[in-house]
């Protein structure tokens, strides 16, 4: 998938989103999604100005269906950001506290967001005509759930703990509720990157965001380390791409999400012809994955990093089914390590591969991952004969 939000950063314009459009659908991108900004006001308020659900005029002049439309005959599907539990302090329905969730009486606050009551049937129909019907008046295929702050230890009702229950089980039957109304639907879970990644939100939802961490040198290690915890297949990892960006950047940054679901953002307008073939080259290498990211099991290797900032060291993940293996290969900034691995070679065949060649070496017996440049990374993928 696309998604625009490391594009723009909050200001999805219509006649940017076009330029945008007009590149990415030249290439094997499924999904187009709109991230936080569709709504704000005329000062640029995205950040806090979610409740009201608007679409800005100033952004999108011929309303976001127009768009919507645009991105379905380039044969993609349109998708949106909503975080649709809370209120900014810049909305209007800030102010409507008979309707948000309360502790000892007093609405809460987190900073510069408050929350609606889930529980309180007013909202629930709020959210269906500003919600639901504006995924379907607009042709969205596609629905990035967030929520950038929590309640906290819980809310008034017969205990706190209670409380909380209460308004996450609401939210919960309000997601299948989209899923009803708006047949079809992929839906994210977002949840800045982490903190409602447990079982019950994972179940209700296609993919979730492994992290909020799009843009550093951790992302690999990130992706590893959560597929203990989650599925690949639901894991979305972004390559956050950028103009002055290398060829070893670009596919440092693609084979990380050879881990999990592959997001695309960024600079895309201004990457170079050579930049893009990198890019291509990797969707090519990932569109070979469906069967063992859905299938397979993962083994690693390499040891936890000093730092997440500027990681050391070298680390390998191999996910394997009957049939297949995939050995994606990551060196960090120094010290890094050696893996060999072995291979029966009359039983097994490289059928791709992608990134820096010249860290891996075959031998008769397998293959050796060694360190040669900082920050650079190579995947190979493998049939049985």
């Amino acid at each position: 998938m696309f998604n625009e939000f490391c594009t723009s950063w909050g200001t999805p314009r219509r006649a940017d989103l076009e330029q945008e459009l007009a590149i990415i659908k030249q290439h094997q991108v499924k999904y187009f999604v709109i991230d936080a900004g569709w709504y704000a006001d005329q000062e640029g308020s995205w950040e806090n100005k979610m409740g009201d659900w608007t679409v800005s005029e100033d952004l999108f002049p011929d309303g976001l269906a127009a768009l919507s439309k645009k991105v379905r005959q380039a044969g993609l599907i349109p998708g949106i950001w909503f975080e649709f539990e809370v209120v900014g302090k810049d909305s209007i329905t800030f102010n409507w506290v008979d309707h948000l969730v309360k502790k000892d009486g007093l609405p809460v606050t987190a900073g510069t967001r408050r929350f609606w009551d889930m529980t309180d049937p007013w909202v629930q129909d709020y959210l269906t005509q500003h919600v639901i019907q504006l995924l379907k008046d607009n042709d969205i295929g596609y629905l990035k759930i967030d929520y950038n702050e929590n309640i906290g230890v819980g809310c008034d009702d017969e205990s706190l703990g209670e409380g909380l229950r209460k308004q996450i089980l609401a939210t919960q039957a309000f997601i299948q509720k989209i899923r009803t109304m708006v047949p079809g639907i992929v839906i994210e879970n977002c949840s800045s990157g982490g903190h409602r990644l447990e079982p019950s939100m994972m179940a209700l939802t296609d993919m979730s965001s492994y992290s909020d961490a799009h843009e550093t040198w951790s992302i690999p290690i990130i992706a590893a380390t959560l597929q203990q915890h989650m599925l690949p297949v639901q894991a979305q990892i972004w390559a956050v791409l950028h103009q002055a960006d290398s060829i070893q950047q670009i596919q440092y940054v693609m084979s990380a999400t050879f881990l999990g679901r592959m997001c695309l953002s960024g600079d895309v307008i201004h990457l170079s012809q050579a930049q893009w073939q990198s890019v291509d080259d990797g969707i090519a290498f990932y569109q070979r994955l469906k069967t063992i990211l859905k299938k397979g099991q993962s083994t690693f290797y390499g040891r936890a990093p000093q730092t997440y900032g500027e990681p050391d060291g070298s680390q390998l993940v191999i996910r394997k089914t009957t049939d297949e293996q995939l050995l994606v290969f990551h060196n960090f900034k120094t010290d890094w390590q050696v893996f060999k691995i072995e291979i029966d070679w009359q039983k097994w065949q490289i059928d791709s591969q992608y990134g820096e060649m010249t860290q891996v070496q075959k031998t008769a017996t397998g293959l050796a991952f060694t360190g040669q440049k900082a920050y650079c990374a190579s995947a190979i993928y493998l049939v049985r004969r």
